[in-house]
């Protein structure tokens, strides 16, 4: 589904821990635009979820950002609102598991529970076609699995999702295998903790 379910997924789990939740949103895009007309879509969930206070901005961090995804209002907002934003281009400096990781940890030191939002369309489209927004750029599929892995380690992590599996648009259900891996690495990397 696309990332529109993004609000409820880490909303309903804020409620459970009393707004005690931080969540890292693995992207291409920062999907923060603003609802039009009560329409929640896929670009609208984190403007939502911060405007409804579900996470607060200091627990939030937008990771594998590309630029030309994002309107130059949405940085703005997320910069006035004193969200990180860690740009893909910054990743590549020393890693982007290894920086991934170090941002998941800096939200576990803040004795809070962490949800990681993984947008399929952070990959590359060489490894993720079947997505609404395929970008030439992003993480390899590698990279992607290993995050995943990751999330599976670490018991604050109490949820993960994927968004924007678009299986009509995928080929030879690349994605959709990639997706399948992913559950895998994270259930495999969970049983071992």
């Amino acid at each position: 589904g696309g990332h529109d379910y993004g609000f409820p997924h880490v909303a309903g789990i804020s409620d459970f821990y009393d707004g005690k939740v931080g969540l890292l949103n693995v992207d291409a895009h920062l999907d923060v635009r603003p609802v039009a007309k009560g329409v929640i879509t896929s670009g609208s969930p984190f403007w939502l979820m911060l405007e409804e206070k579900a996470v607060l901005p200091a627990n939030f961090i937008e990771f594998g950002i590309q630029p030309h995804c994002n309107d130059k209002s949405f940085i703005e907002y997320l910069r006035r609102k004193k969200v990180k934003i860690v740009m893909l281009a910054e990743t590549r400096k020393s890693g982007p598991v290894k920086i991934f990781e170090k941002n998941l940890k800096n939200l576990i030191s803040k004795k809070i529970k962490v949800v990681v939002s993984f947008d399929l369309d952070a990959v590359q489209m060489a490894h993720a076609p079947g997505v609404s927004a395929p970008q030439s750029e992003g993480f390899t599929a590698t990279e992607f699995l290993e995050m995943v892995a990751i999330c599976g380690r670490y018991p604050q992590v109490v949820s993960i999702g994927f968004f924007e599996l678009a299986p009509d648009l995928d080929v030879q259900n690349m994605t959709t295998r990639l997706v399948a891996t992913a559950i895998h690495r994270y259930l495999s990397a969970l049983a071992q903790g």
